[in-house]
């Protein structure tokens, strides 16, 4: 194969041709799957920003249908988080593309289902050292397993300082250690925390990718072969033509024509060695006429 490309102006370009595109199909790769990646990050943090939204706005509807009521086993059938949670997660889980989890963690919480783990705690001071309301990082998550957080603050607003606000008698009866207690309004008294596996996002991007340079090599390969063709038939056909012609005329053989089978480079070329025959031929027949 080494033999042929070294001898072969056909196999010199295709070679050279090859390289060229395998080289454009990695860089084209590794490019896409970044950029992709970046993008994938970029759509999802929206949606998760999106759902975040309509989630503080369940849990607050929800809180203010419960100021209607006085006691607490009414409130905690109308507020429940748990219950809102599930409801909203099925919804958004019909209408999202991504495996998105929520779950609502709290440092010091009225219901133990919702106190937070050490991750959490982690999550939850970042948000509160960031001072914004909500933070997108990645990092992974109990397993090592790469994960892209949407942390989302829920603040305590007025109408849910009747229960969770200082010492309220009537929640203190229910619950204990101050348990949900004792927050001002603004505070941070939980957050919803949005999760979903990078490793998902790489899976689909290679999906997306291999597709992509699937087609691409194919479309890659029908150009290879038409301009190999074009190549036979406008270049190395005559030229191959050209230097039978020459070797001909090396070894005596002028009476054969060298035709001018275009008017580019390699007809000119075709025109000049057929002026060359001629002379040649012109002076060989001077010379045996002098003789």
């Amino acid at each position: 194969m080494l033999s042929k490309i070294k001898s072969s102006l056909g196999y010199k370009i295709s070679f050279l041709t090859l390289v060229v595109g395998l080289i454009s199909i990695i860089a084209f790769s590794i490019f896409s799957y970044f950029y992709l990646e970046n993008l994938q990050l970029k759509l999802l943090n929206k949606e998760m920003n999106a759902i975040s939204t309509l989630f503080e706005a369940s849990l607050s509807n929800n809180a203010n249908l419960s100021k209607e009521y006085s006691k607490i086993e009414d409130i905690r059938k109308i507020h429940n988080p748990s219950g809102i949670i599930n409801e909203f997660m099925d919804k958004i889980a019909k209408n999202s593309k991504y495996p998105i989890q929520l779950k609502l963690a709290s440092q010091k919480p009225a219901n133990l289902l919702f106190i937070s783990n050490e991750k959490d705690d982690e999550l939850i001071n970042e948000l509160k050292s960031s001072g914004k309301n909500s933070i997108a990082v990645i990092e992974p998550d109990v397993n090592n397993i790469p994960v892209y957080y949407y942390v989302k603050a829920i603040k305590v607003e007025k109408s849910c300082l009747s229960c969770h606000g200082q010492n309220p008698p009537s929640f203190m009866k229910k619950y204990y250690d101050n348990r949900g207690t004792g927050y001002k309004e603004n505070d941070i008294i939980a957050a919803a925390i949005f999760s979903s596996p990078i490793s998902y996002i790489k899976e689909e991007n290679i999906k997306t990718i291999a597709l992509f340079v699937g087609i691409l090599a194919v479309l890659f390969l029908a150009i290879i072969l038409v301009l190999n063709a074009l190549l036979n038939k406008l270049v190395i056909k005559p030229i191959q033509d050209l230097t039978k012609s020459a070797e001909e005329i090396s070894m005596g053989e002028l009476s054969t024509e060298i035709k001018q089978t275009s008017t580019d480079e390699i007809g000119k070329l075709q025109a000049s060695f057929e002026r060359m025959r001629i002379s040649l031929s012109k002076l060989m027949d001077l010379i045996d006429h002098d003789k």
